[in-house]
Protein backbone atom coordinates (compact mmCIF):
# COMPACT_ATOMS: atom_id res chain seq x y z
CA UNK A 1 0.00 0.00 0.00
CA UNK A 2 2.77 2.43 0.79
CA UNK A 3 4.86 1.89 -2.28
CA UNK A 4 1.59 2.25 -4.65
CA UNK A 5 1.31 5.95 -2.66
CA UNK A 6 4.60 6.41 -3.34
CA UNK A 7 4.75 5.18 -6.78
CA UNK A 8 2.04 7.83 -7.24
CA UNK A 9 2.98 10.44 -6.19
CA UNK A 10 6.21 10.25 -7.45
CA UNK A 11 4.36 9.51 -10.85
CA UNK A 12 1.67 12.17 -10.64
CA UNK A 13 4.66 15.18 -9.87
CA UNK A 14 6.26 14.00 -13.02
CA UNK A 15 3.28 14.44 -15.03
CA UNK A 16 2.46 17.72 -13.48
CA UNK A 17 5.94 19.34 -13.53
CA UNK A 18 7.45 18.08 -16.87
CA UNK A 19 4.32 17.39 -18.91
CA UNK A 20 1.96 20.18 -17.74
CA UNK A 21 -1.01 17.54 -16.94
CA UNK A 22 -3.62 19.40 -14.72
CA UNK A 23 -3.45 16.62 -12.24
CA UNK A 24 -4.55 18.41 -9.11
CA UNK A 25 -7.92 18.59 -10.92
CA UNK A 26 -8.25 14.48 -10.36
CA UNK A 27 -8.06 15.37 -6.94
CA UNK A 28 -9.86 18.05 -6.78
CA UNK A 29 -12.75 16.19 -8.56
CA UNK A 30 -12.55 13.23 -5.49
CA UNK A 31 -12.36 15.83 -2.86
CA UNK A 32 -14.13 15.28 0.43
CA UNK A 33 -15.05 16.14 3.76
CA UNK A 34 -12.97 13.13 5.37
CA UNK A 35 -11.21 13.08 8.71
CA UNK A 36 -8.82 10.89 8.08
CA UNK A 37 -5.21 12.21 8.64
CA UNK A 38 -3.66 10.14 6.34
CA UNK A 39 -5.38 11.36 3.35
CA UNK A 40 -5.01 14.98 4.75
CA UNK A 41 -1.46 13.98 4.40
CA UNK A 42 -1.38 12.68 1.03
CA UNK A 43 -3.42 15.54 -0.50
CA UNK A 44 -0.92 18.07 1.95
CA UNK A 45 2.06 16.81 0.17
CA UNK A 46 0.50 17.44 -3.40
CA UNK A 47 -0.66 20.86 -2.09
CA UNK A 48 3.40 21.36 -1.00
CA UNK A 49 4.36 19.93 -4.02
CA UNK A 50 2.43 21.79 -6.87
CA UNK A 51 1.98 25.12 -4.67
CA UNK A 52 -1.55 24.95 -3.93
CA UNK A 53 -3.23 26.98 -1.80
CA UNK A 54 -4.44 25.25 1.74
CA UNK A 55 -7.76 23.34 1.07
CA UNK A 56 -7.02 22.99 -2.71
CA UNK A 57 -7.31 18.88 -1.97
CA UNK A 58 -7.67 18.51 1.70
CA UNK A 59 -10.83 19.12 3.20
CA UNK A 60 -10.00 19.63 6.89
CA UNK A 61 -7.75 21.63 8.71
CA UNK A 62 -4.17 19.81 8.89
CA UNK A 63 -2.55 19.58 12.01
CA UNK A 64 0.87 20.52 12.71
CA UNK A 65 2.25 17.36 12.54
CA UNK A 66 0.91 16.29 9.73
CA UNK A 67 2.24 19.87 8.20
CA UNK A 68 5.50 18.41 8.95
CA UNK A 69 5.11 14.92 7.54
CA UNK A 70 4.12 16.51 3.99
CA UNK A 71 6.66 19.01 4.21
CA UNK A 72 9.85 15.96 4.94
CA UNK A 73 7.56 13.77 2.30
CA UNK A 74 7.98 16.32 -0.84
CA UNK A 75 11.36 16.82 -0.23
CA UNK A 76 11.86 13.04 -0.56
CA UNK A 77 9.55 13.07 -3.85
CA UNK A 78 11.64 15.52 -5.40
CA UNK A 79 15.13 14.60 -4.27
CA UNK A 80 14.74 11.08 -5.18
CA UNK A 81 13.01 11.44 -8.49
CA UNK A 82 15.61 10.36 -10.51
CA UNK A 83 16.60 7.78 -7.88
CA UNK A 84 13.51 6.39 -6.00
CA UNK A 85 14.13 3.65 -4.75
CA UNK A 86 16.91 4.91 -2.16
CA UNK A 87 14.02 7.62 -1.13
CA UNK A 88 11.63 4.59 -0.53
CA UNK A 89 12.91 4.14 3.07
CA UNK A 90 12.73 7.58 4.21
CA UNK A 91 8.84 7.84 2.65
CA UNK A 92 7.71 4.35 4.50
CA UNK A 93 9.23 6.07 7.55
CA UNK A 94 6.97 9.22 7.90
CA UNK A 95 4.24 6.96 6.79
CA UNK A 96 4.89 4.80 9.55
CA UNK A 97 2.72 6.17 12.52
CA UNK A 98 -0.48 6.34 10.39
CA UNK A 99 0.10 3.04 9.92
CA UNK A 100 0.32 2.61 13.60
CA UNK A 101 -2.55 4.31 14.61
CA UNK A 102 -5.03 2.68 12.03
CA UNK A 103 -4.07 -0.40 13.90
CA UNK A 104 -6.46 -1.04 16.17
CA UNK A 105 -9.25 0.13 13.02
CA UNK A 106 -7.64 -1.81 9.95
CA UNK A 107 -10.91 -1.33 8.15
CA UNK A 108 -9.94 2.11 7.92
CA UNK A 109 -6.97 1.13 5.44
CA UNK A 110 -9.20 -0.76 3.02
CA UNK A 111 -9.75 2.16 0.44
CA UNK A 112 -5.89 2.26 0.33
CA UNK A 113 -5.65 -1.29 -0.98
CA UNK A 114 -6.09 -0.90 -4.45
CA UNK A 115 -2.65 -2.50 -5.54
CA UNK A 116 -2.75 -5.51 -3.50
CA UNK A 117 -2.77 -8.21 -5.69
CA UNK A 118 -0.78 -6.48 -8.70
CA UNK A 119 2.91 -8.10 -7.39
CA UNK A 120 1.40 -11.52 -6.44
CA UNK A 121 3.03 -14.31 -8.06
CA UNK A 122 5.68 -12.01 -9.87
CA UNK A 123 9.44 -12.07 -10.23
CA UNK A 124 11.55 -10.63 -7.66
CA UNK A 125 14.04 -8.36 -9.47
CA UNK A 126 17.86 -9.14 -9.43
CA UNK A 127 20.35 -7.52 -7.37
CA UNK A 128 18.19 -8.20 -4.07
CA UNK A 129 21.00 -10.44 -2.19
CA UNK A 130 23.43 -7.01 -1.95
CA UNK A 131 23.73 -4.08 0.31
CA UNK A 132 24.98 -1.03 -1.62
CA UNK A 133 27.45 1.14 0.04
CA UNK A 134 25.55 4.38 0.53
CA UNK A 135 22.70 2.83 1.85
CA UNK A 136 22.00 1.74 5.79
CA UNK A 137 24.00 -1.40 6.73
CA UNK A 138 26.30 -0.93 3.53
CA UNK A 139 30.22 -1.19 3.87
CA UNK A 140 31.28 2.43 2.75
CA UNK A 141 31.66 5.03 5.26
CA UNK A 142 33.49 8.82 4.95
CA UNK A 143 36.02 7.03 7.00
CA UNK A 144 36.80 4.23 4.48
CA UNK A 145 38.27 6.93 2.30
CA UNK A 146 41.08 9.55 2.67
CA UNK A 147 43.33 7.66 4.93
CA UNK A 148 47.13 8.00 4.69
CA UNK A 149 50.35 7.23 6.09
CA UNK A 150 52.59 9.21 8.35
CA UNK A 151 54.55 10.73 5.88
CA UNK A 152 51.17 11.89 3.85
CA UNK A 153 51.23 9.34 1.25
CA UNK A 154 48.16 7.30 0.90
CA UNK A 155 47.45 4.22 2.64
CA UNK A 156 48.06 1.57 0.44
CA UNK A 157 47.66 -1.16 3.12
CA UNK A 158 43.60 -0.49 3.77
CA UNK A 159 42.09 -3.27 2.27
CA UNK A 160 38.42 -2.92 0.26
CA UNK A 161 35.66 -2.79 2.46
CA UNK A 162 34.26 -6.81 2.12
CA UNK A 163 30.64 -6.50 0.14
CA UNK A 164 27.50 -6.64 2.59
CA UNK A 165 24.53 -9.20 1.94
CA UNK A 166 20.91 -9.12 3.36
CA UNK A 167 19.61 -11.33 5.29
CA UNK A 168 16.96 -13.44 3.43
CA UNK A 169 13.58 -12.95 5.53
CA UNK A 170 11.91 -14.85 3.02
CA UNK A 171 8.86 -17.35 3.84
CA UNK A 172 8.35 -17.72 -0.44
CA UNK A 173 10.36 -20.82 -1.78
CA UNK A 174 10.73 -19.31 -4.91
CA UNK A 175 11.92 -16.11 -3.59
CA UNK A 176 14.52 -17.92 -0.96
CA UNK A 177 15.86 -19.75 -4.47
CA UNK A 178 16.32 -16.51 -6.04
CA UNK A 179 18.40 -15.41 -2.98
CA UNK A 180 20.52 -18.12 -3.39
CA UNK A 181 21.35 -18.28 -7.01
CA UNK A 182 22.16 -14.34 -6.74
CA UNK A 183 24.57 -15.31 -4.11
CA UNK A 184 26.06 -18.23 -5.86
CA UNK A 185 26.16 -16.47 -9.61
CA UNK A 186 29.77 -14.72 -8.67
CA UNK A 187 31.22 -18.15 -7.95
CA UNK A 188 29.84 -20.48 -10.49
CA UNK A 189 32.33 -22.30 -12.69
CA UNK A 190 31.93 -25.68 -14.81
CA UNK A 191 32.73 -29.05 -13.72
CA UNK A 192 35.07 -30.78 -15.43
CA UNK A 193 34.74 -33.02 -18.46
CA UNK A 194 35.78 -36.52 -19.71
CA UNK A 195 37.29 -37.13 -23.21
CA UNK A 196 34.75 -39.73 -25.13
CA UNK A 197 35.63 -41.38 -28.42
CA UNK A 198 33.19 -39.30 -29.95
CA UNK A 199 31.71 -36.45 -30.50
CA UNK A 200 28.49 -35.17 -31.71
CA UNK A 201 27.71 -31.58 -33.62
CA UNK A 202 25.16 -29.18 -32.60
CA UNK A 203 21.40 -29.27 -34.10
CA UNK A 204 19.50 -26.19 -33.45
CA UNK A 205 15.78 -27.33 -31.91
CA UNK A 206 14.29 -24.13 -30.72
CA UNK A 207 14.46 -22.12 -27.76
CA UNK A 208 14.50 -22.14 -23.64
CA UNK A 209 14.25 -19.70 -20.76
CA UNK A 210 17.18 -18.09 -20.34
CA UNK A 211 17.74 -16.28 -16.85
CA UNK A 212 20.40 -14.70 -15.06
CA UNK A 213 22.44 -17.63 -13.82
CA UNK A 214 22.59 -19.05 -17.40
CA UNK A 215 25.60 -17.96 -18.82
CA UNK A 216 25.48 -14.46 -20.67
CA UNK A 217 26.84 -15.57 -24.07
CA UNK A 218 23.97 -18.42 -24.48
CA UNK A 219 21.36 -15.37 -24.46
CA UNK A 220 19.70 -14.96 -27.82
CA UNK A 221 18.67 -11.07 -28.22
CA UNK A 222 17.42 -12.09 -31.35
CA UNK A 223 14.79 -14.52 -30.15
CA UNK A 224 14.24 -12.90 -26.92
CA UNK A 225 13.28 -9.77 -28.70
CA UNK A 226 10.81 -11.46 -31.04
CA UNK A 227 9.23 -12.52 -27.79
CA UNK A 228 8.60 -8.95 -26.49
CA UNK A 229 10.60 -5.65 -26.93
CA UNK A 230 11.31 -5.62 -23.35
CA UNK A 231 13.86 -7.86 -22.26
CA UNK A 232 12.73 -9.42 -18.78
CA UNK A 233 15.50 -11.93 -17.52
CA UNK A 234 13.64 -15.46 -16.59
CA UNK A 235 10.19 -14.57 -18.29
CA UNK A 236 11.02 -12.74 -21.96
CA UNK A 237 14.81 -13.80 -22.66
CA UNK A 238 15.55 -17.02 -24.10
CA UNK A 239 18.04 -19.57 -25.50
CA UNK A 240 18.48 -21.53 -28.21
CA UNK A 241 18.59 -25.26 -27.52
CA UNK A 242 20.19 -28.16 -29.71
CA UNK A 243 20.44 -31.78 -30.39
CA UNK A 244 23.13 -33.54 -31.69
CA UNK A 245 24.26 -35.14 -34.98
CA UNK A 246 27.48 -37.31 -35.02
CA UNK A 247 30.69 -35.28 -35.30
CA UNK A 248 34.60 -36.00 -35.53
CA UNK A 249 35.90 -34.19 -32.60
CA UNK A 250 36.39 -36.18 -28.90
CA UNK A 251 33.54 -35.33 -26.94
CA UNK A 252 33.01 -34.65 -23.21
CA UNK A 253 30.87 -35.68 -20.81
CA UNK A 254 30.18 -33.95 -17.16
CA UNK A 255 30.45 -35.53 -14.04
CA UNK A 256 27.22 -36.02 -12.07
CA UNK A 257 26.40 -34.57 -8.94
CA UNK A 258 24.39 -36.42 -5.95
CA UNK A 259 24.58 -33.89 -3.17
CA UNK A 260 23.19 -34.39 0.25
CA UNK A 261 22.33 -31.06 2.46
CA UNK A 262 21.72 -31.96 6.13
CA UNK A 263 18.11 -29.58 7.68
CA UNK A 264 18.53 -31.02 11.31
CA UNK A 265 17.29 -28.89 14.12
CA UNK A 266 20.99 -27.36 14.14
CA UNK A 267 20.98 -26.33 10.69
CA UNK A 268 19.66 -22.88 9.71
CA UNK A 269 16.44 -22.10 8.27
CA UNK A 270 17.94 -21.00 4.66
CA UNK A 271 14.17 -18.71 4.28
CA UNK A 272 15.16 -16.44 7.85
CA UNK A 273 18.90 -16.20 7.97
CA UNK A 274 21.88 -16.95 5.53
CA UNK A 275 22.18 -21.04 5.19
CA UNK A 276 25.88 -21.63 3.60
CA UNK A 277 25.12 -25.52 3.46
CA UNK A 278 22.50 -23.93 0.94
CA UNK A 279 24.83 -21.15 -0.49
CA UNK A 280 27.47 -24.08 -1.09
CA UNK A 281 25.07 -26.47 -2.66
CA UNK A 282 23.57 -23.89 -5.07
CA UNK A 283 27.08 -22.71 -6.25
CA UNK A 284 27.87 -26.27 -6.80
CA UNK A 285 24.67 -27.63 -8.31
CA UNK A 286 24.82 -24.74 -10.79
CA UNK A 287 28.28 -25.38 -11.23
CA UNK A 288 27.06 -28.48 -12.40
CA UNK A 289 24.05 -28.12 -14.51
CA UNK A 290 25.79 -25.22 -16.47
CA UNK A 291 28.69 -27.82 -17.40
CA UNK A 292 25.75 -30.43 -18.48
CA UNK A 293 26.14 -32.14 -15.39
CA UNK A 294 22.95 -33.81 -13.82
CA UNK A 295 22.10 -33.56 -10.04
CA UNK A 296 20.46 -35.61 -7.80
CA UNK A 297 19.79 -33.16 -5.01
CA UNK A 298 18.80 -34.29 -0.93
CA UNK A 299 17.74 -32.57 1.67
CA UNK A 300 17.58 -34.67 4.84
CA UNK A 301 17.00 -34.51 8.82
CA UNK A 302 15.26 -37.16 10.58
CA UNK A 303 14.43 -40.52 10.07
CA UNK A 304 11.62 -40.82 7.31
CA UNK A 305 12.22 -36.48 7.15
CA UNK A 306 14.11 -36.35 3.27
CA UNK A 307 12.77 -34.91 -0.03
CA UNK A 308 14.74 -35.64 -2.96
CA UNK A 309 14.58 -34.56 -7.17
CA UNK A 310 13.10 -37.15 -9.13
CA UNK A 311 16.43 -38.95 -9.43
CA UNK A 312 19.27 -37.17 -11.73
CA UNK A 313 17.96 -33.86 -13.21
CA UNK A 314 18.52 -31.00 -15.30
CA UNK A 315 15.92 -28.79 -13.70
CA UNK A 316 17.28 -25.30 -11.71
CA UNK A 317 13.93 -24.81 -10.32
CA UNK A 318 13.20 -28.51 -8.88
CA UNK A 319 16.95 -28.68 -7.58
CA UNK A 320 16.73 -24.65 -5.88
CA UNK A 321 13.39 -26.12 -4.35
CA UNK A 322 15.12 -28.99 -2.31
CA UNK A 323 18.67 -26.74 -1.56
CA UNK A 324 16.11 -23.53 0.01
CA UNK A 325 13.62 -26.60 2.01
CA UNK A 326 13.92 -26.95 5.69
CA UNK A 327 12.87 -29.61 8.46
CA UNK A 328 14.53 -28.49 11.64
CA UNK A 329 14.38 -32.20 13.28
CA UNK A 330 16.43 -35.00 14.39
CA UNK A 331 19.74 -35.95 12.34
CA UNK A 332 19.43 -39.59 10.63
CA UNK A 333 21.13 -39.21 7.19
CA UNK A 334 18.99 -41.09 4.32
CA UNK A 335 21.34 -44.46 3.86
CA UNK A 336 18.48 -45.48 1.58
CA UNK A 337 18.88 -43.13 -0.99
CA UNK A 338 22.74 -44.34 -1.34
CA UNK A 339 21.10 -48.36 -1.49
CA UNK A 340 18.88 -47.09 -3.75
CA UNK A 341 20.55 -45.09 -6.31
CA UNK A 342 24.18 -47.49 -6.03
CA UNK A 343 23.27 -50.82 -4.87
CA UNK A 344 19.84 -51.19 -6.09
CA UNK A 345 19.42 -49.55 -9.52
CA UNK A 346 21.20 -50.01 -12.82
CA UNK A 347 24.58 -48.48 -12.93
CA UNK A 348 24.81 -45.30 -15.06
CA UNK A 349 27.03 -44.87 -17.74
CA UNK A 350 27.74 -41.72 -15.97
CA UNK A 351 30.04 -40.99 -13.07
CA UNK A 352 28.68 -39.57 -10.48
CA UNK A 353 30.39 -37.36 -7.06
CA UNK A 354 28.27 -38.02 -3.57
CA UNK A 355 28.81 -35.05 -2.05
CA UNK A 356 27.39 -34.80 1.40
CA UNK A 357 27.34 -31.26 3.66
CA UNK A 358 26.61 -31.55 7.19
CA UNK A 359 28.31 -31.61 10.61
CA UNK A 360 28.80 -34.75 12.86
CA UNK A 361 25.76 -35.85 12.26
CA UNK A 362 27.09 -37.82 9.35
CA UNK A 363 28.04 -40.42 10.84
CA UNK A 364 24.40 -41.35 11.03
CA UNK A 365 25.24 -43.19 7.59
CA UNK A 366 27.29 -46.09 9.22
CA UNK A 367 24.25 -46.67 11.32
CA UNK A 368 21.96 -50.06 9.86
CA UNK A 369 19.10 -48.84 7.73
CA UNK A 370 15.43 -49.64 7.97
CA UNK A 371 15.98 -53.19 6.51
CA UNK A 372 19.07 -53.87 9.02
CA UNK A 373 22.16 -53.25 6.24
CA UNK A 374 25.42 -52.09 7.64
CA UNK A 375 24.98 -48.00 6.59
CA UNK A 376 28.86 -48.44 6.73
CA UNK A 377 29.11 -51.28 4.28
CA UNK A 378 26.42 -49.05 1.84
CA UNK A 379 28.53 -46.07 1.95
CA UNK A 380 31.91 -48.20 0.84
CA UNK A 381 29.90 -50.08 -1.99
CA UNK A 382 28.12 -46.73 -2.77
CA UNK A 383 31.57 -44.74 -2.93
CA UNK A 384 33.17 -47.57 -5.22
CA UNK A 385 30.13 -47.60 -7.79
CA UNK A 386 29.48 -43.91 -8.04
CA UNK A 387 32.51 -43.81 -10.25
CA UNK A 388 33.94 -40.18 -9.33
CA UNK A 389 34.32 -40.08 -5.74
CA UNK A 390 33.04 -39.19 -2.52
CA UNK A 391 33.70 -35.82 -0.28
CA UNK A 392 32.20 -34.67 3.37
CA UNK A 393 31.88 -30.71 4.07
CA UNK A 394 31.73 -31.22 7.70
CA UNK A 395 31.33 -28.50 10.25
CA UNK A 396 33.72 -30.45 12.77
CA UNK A 397 36.50 -29.02 15.28
CA UNK A 398 38.35 -32.64 15.24
CA UNK A 399 38.75 -36.28 13.26
CA UNK A 400 37.25 -38.89 15.63
CA UNK A 401 37.28 -42.65 15.16
CA UNK A 402 34.19 -42.45 12.92
CA UNK A 403 35.77 -39.88 10.40
CA UNK A 404 39.42 -41.65 9.93
CA UNK A 405 37.27 -44.86 9.31
CA UNK A 406 35.56 -42.99 6.18
CA UNK A 407 39.15 -41.28 5.18
CA UNK A 408 40.62 -44.67 5.19
CA UNK A 409 37.95 -46.10 2.53
CA UNK A 410 38.47 -43.56 0.37
CA UNK A 411 36.08 -40.27 1.18
CA UNK A 412 37.46 -36.87 1.54
CA UNK A 413 37.06 -35.30 4.50
CA UNK A 414 36.84 -31.67 4.24
CA UNK A 415 36.80 -30.30 7.79
CA UNK A 416 35.32 -25.85 8.38
CA UNK A 417 35.21 -24.99 12.03
CA UNK A 418 32.79 -22.10 11.05
CA UNK A 419 29.74 -22.29 8.50
CA UNK A 420 30.95 -19.63 6.35
CA UNK A 421 33.78 -21.57 5.59
CA UNK A 422 31.93 -23.49 3.10
CA UNK A 423 32.37 -20.62 0.47
CA UNK A 424 35.53 -21.29 0.38
CA UNK A 425 35.06 -25.09 0.11
CA UNK A 426 33.05 -25.03 -2.70
CA UNK A 427 35.58 -22.76 -4.60
CA UNK A 428 37.92 -25.64 -3.96
CA UNK A 429 35.68 -28.65 -4.20
CA UNK A 430 34.96 -27.59 -7.90
CA UNK A 431 38.54 -26.09 -8.83
CA UNK A 432 40.03 -29.34 -7.46
CA UNK A 433 37.97 -32.22 -8.96
CA UNK A 434 35.87 -30.27 -11.93
CA UNK A 435 37.65 -27.08 -12.75
CA UNK A 436 38.48 -28.09 -16.80
CA UNK A 437 41.98 -27.70 -17.16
Amino acid sequence: MIANIYEDLLINDRLFREHSLQMEKVYMAVKNNTEDEFWNFYMRTYEILWALPRKTLTASEVKQEIEGDAILASRVIRSFSRDWVRGSGEFAAICYRYLLESADNPESLDSWMDAVEPGDGKTIPAGITEIDDDEPGGTTTISDYGKFSPDGTPDQTQSKPQKSYREPYLTDAEIAARYYTERAIPHLIPFPTVKQPESKEPNPEGVTEWDISSPFEDLSMFDSLLRSPVLIPGYTTVERISGTSPGGEPAREPIDLDIYIDSSGSMPDPSSSTSYLTLAGTIISLSALRAGSRVQATLWSGTDEFITTKGFVRDKKEIMGILTGFFGGSTAFPIHMLRKTYLESRPSSRKTHILVISDDGVTTMFDNDEKGNSGLEIAKESLKKCGAGGTFALNIYSMDDQFKTAAAMGWNIYPVTDWSGLIKFSKDFVKQHYEVK
